[in-house]
């Protein structure tokens, strides 16, 4: 812990570990989900504790959603059992709850992961995770359109999402279950490439605001090998399981 240690209800500063005006890392952010759960801690010892102000305190946890303007932990942020159960589990989508965004959900989120042991997914579905992250393939990529043609916009092109939907037979390529073809969710297996085929459409009427994407039903004649390579990349997902895999 850096700034202060905390036993029980006594604060030991260490002043080489001062943390105030530095940038918050991921054990700063755990430790103030830790103290702010744990209870019985007010705005200015947790702030304290963390060598912050109570400003920034605050700001940080309600951002992640972890309290309340008084400071109090809001009562639908759950517990890491809770949490698995409410993503994971059977309960019927009337009943479960939405958790707010924000960087603290999302590392709580990945905590969860790997304490259920990575997550959860069959070693014969892990193929389906990206080895390269999106914004670091669209950082190497230097964010050029044939990188955003793919990553973006070729799920889009109704041709497309029709050639995925059939290959998968109409079931999520995670959990084999039957999805819709309107409604479901592609899913990229590997942002590292490109679209080389320059010709785009429209998708229904054009107006100022709309986005041309590449035309893959002309790219698979024309240049079967290059469709194929974007295809093969695109996986026919449940919006839940999409999730699981980013």
């Amino acid at each position: 812990m850096r700034g202060f240690l905390l036993f029980g209800t006594n604060l030991i500063y260490n002043p080489i570990m001062f943390n105030r005006g530095t940038p918050w890392s991921k054990d700063d952010l755990l430790q103030l989900y830790e103290l702010i759960t744990e209870g019985g801690a007010t705005l200015a010892d947790v702030a304290e504790c963390l060598g912050r102000t109570g400003k920034a305190v605050q700001l940080k946890s309600l951002q992640g959603g972890l309290c309340n303007k008084q400071f109090i932990l809001v009562p639908w942020f759950p517990s890491k059992e809770e949490y698995l159960d409410n993503i994971y589990g059977s309960r019927p989508a009337s009943k479960k709850r939405s958790y707010k965004r924000g960087k603290l959900c999302r590392l709580f989120n990945k905590i969860c992961r790997e304490q259920s042991g990575d997550a959860t997914l069959p070693i014969n579905k892990r193929s389906l995770i990206p080895a390269i992250g999106k914004w670091d393939c669209k950082s190497k990529h230097e964010a050029r359109n044939e990188w955003w043609r793919f990553a973006h916009w070729a799920q889009s092109n109704p041709f497309m999402r029709s050639k995925v939907y059939q290959r998968e037979q109409g079931n999520c390529a995670l959990c084999a279950r039957p999805l819709s073809e309107a409604d479901y969710q592609a899913h990229h297996s590997c942002y590292d490439h490109v679209c080389t085929f320059k010709k785009s459409i429209y998708i229904g009427k054009k107006t100022a605001n709309s986005q041309p994407v590449p035309d893959c039903e002309s790219c698979a004649l024309l240049n079967p090998e290059g469709f194929a390579s974007c295809f093969l990349r695109l996986h026919a997902v449940h919006g839940i399981c999409n999730k699981r895999l980013n």
